[in-house]
């Protein structure tokens, strides 16, 4: 995220299993979240300053599937 709030830095990082980072999505300004659905299958994540919620559906080994 960027501290100044002003470029679309940010970006949603998954931690596998083995420690190891993997970017899954990018261009966020003011990043927050991330929260599962109830049944695991869904991450909501959000923008605070575009003030948008994104949802992103999850496979079975946890990755999120970008349309």
């Amino acid at each position: 995220m960027d501290d100044g709030e002003i470029e679309a830095t940010g970006a949603l990082y998954r931690l596998d299993p083995d420690t190891g980072w993997q970017s899954m999505d990018t261009g966020y300004v003011i990043t927050n979240g991330p929260v599962f659905s109830p049944d695991g299958n869904t991450l909501y994540h959000t923008d605070t300053l575009a003030r948008t919620v994104f949802a992103f559906d999850l496979s079975a080994n946890g990755k999120i599937m970008i349309k």
